[in-house]
């Protein structure tokens, strides 16, 4: 079978839907499947075609394609530059028995199926709220999670994110674009919580969670030279409000000293690490130095004030028998399940009684971190692709009906 995976942005972009693809795609050729991955190409010194190795070691091809030099991010709408470029793309490579899209880049191929000039189905993977909000992750004003869906609401959001004008186009190309999805065959939601939130009908969609290389891939990494030397706390993300990056700074200063060190590390942005007392700044680590790190950790931390569609980080933790600590929102409940503690979001003191918690309890640790290593199973990259797989052959099987 021959794939072909949509997904703006790949390295040196590299986030929890982004990791995803890399590990869905190498675990699909060592499957036997042809895998190709589109993506934007963002800078000129990027070469437009390479083959990659994951680190589940399976090998694929990645074409990275024109856009439209206004964001690193794909419009939720479709981008002319872009449609053109698939197109060139598939007359190139084609015949593709599967598209499958993730996050926003597929409404760039939708109008090649709407026209006709492409046939090959769609899967569309719901990595975030890509389809319901213009900023993708439910969070109005930057403080409350918003669960209404209408034109001048989003608009007010989103202009107040990005500004007037950009908000506008925004809004207004997501909304135009919407009738675009007929044309898509299938729909994967990465949670529970992902699915409740786009409420698709008239459409199959399966609930199957991104899959993460198992922890024993990494198990002969050694300590990387950046991590602390004594056990830490760790937290991987963005340095953002809707992370909670600031509500865990807050939260962590509150705890008596001596306190463990805490591991922040920031894998979008490119500067020099430091260290300000016992907090750790690492920023653009190898991702398999960051896999490392997790196994030398007393827990992890998820403070997000989003509705989290998944949790890459969270469940890479759990891979290595660490608990998190995570928000009563999204879907990091679904995600942690009984291996970690939940706290409202917002709320360090009650985020550094948690983690206070953790630290002097170390039998509730090790408790939880046996669970966390069990529920990581359900995550796990084989299982992941084995799923997408059968839905696969369903549509092909529907199609040839």
């Amino acid at each position: 079978m021959r794939l072909l995976h949509l997904v703006e942005r790949f390295d040196p972009f590299v986030g929890g839907m982004e990791r995803a693809v890399e590990n869905l795609a190498g675990q699909q050729a060592t499957m036997g499947y042809e895998v190709h991955v589109a993506t934007l190409r963002l800078s000129p010194e990027h070469p437009s075609e390479e083959e990659r190795t994951s680190d589940g070691g399976g090998s694929f091809s990645l074409h990275r394609v024109a856009h439209t030099p206004l964001r690193n991010f794909h419009p939720p709408f479709p981008d002319p530059a872009t449609v053109a470029a698939l197109g060139r793309l598939l007359r190139r490579s084609a015949p593709f028995d599967i598209v499958h899209s993730h996050g926003l880049m597929g409404f760039s191929y939708l109008p090649l199926r709407a026209t006709g000039l492409a046939t090959t189905p769609v899967v569309w993977n719901l990595h975030d709220y890509g389809l319901t909000c213009a900023k993708r992750t439910r969070l109005y004003l930057e403080k409350e999670v918003c669960d209404e869906e209408a034109f001048w609401r989003c608009l007010g959001c989103a202009s107040a994110h990005v500004g007037r004008a950009q908000g506008a186009v925004t809004v207004s190309g997501l909304f135009a674009a919407r009738p675009l999805t007929r044309w898509v065959d299938h729909y994967i939601a990465n949670s529970r919580a992902t699915a409740a939130a786009h409420r698709i009908k008239g459409k199959p969609l399966d609930i199957i969670p991104p899959g993460i290389v198992p922890a024993t891939e990494f198990a002969s990494e050694p300590l990387p030279s950046w991590a602390p030397s004594v056990p830490y706390i760790m937290f991987v993300g963005a340095l953002d409000t809707a992370k909670g990056s600031q509500v865990l700074l807050e939260a962590y200063h509150k705890l008596a000293e001596p306190r463990p060190p805490l591991l922040v590390v920031v894998s979008q942005q490119r500067r020099e690490s430091h260290r300000e007392g016992s907090v750790h700044f690492v920023y653009s680590v190898p991702y398999r130095q960051v896999r490392a790190a997790w196994s030398h950790a007393l827990f992890g931390v998820n403070p997000s004030m989003l509705a989290e569609p998944w949790g890459m980080a969270t469940a890479e933790a759990m891979a290595a028998g660490r608990p998190v600590i995570g928000t009563q929102v999204g879907a990091t409940p679904e995600v942690i399940g009984d291996a970690g503690v939940l706290v409202p979001p917002g709320d360090p003191n009650s985020l550094a009684e948690a983690m206070k918690e953790l630290i002097y309890d170390e039998q509730l640790r090790n408790l939880l971190g046996h669970r966390a290593g069990r529920n990581a199973f359900e995550y796990s990259l084989a299982r992941t692709a084995a799923r997408l797989s059968e839905v696969y052959h369903l549509i092909r099987r529907t199609r040839r009906r």
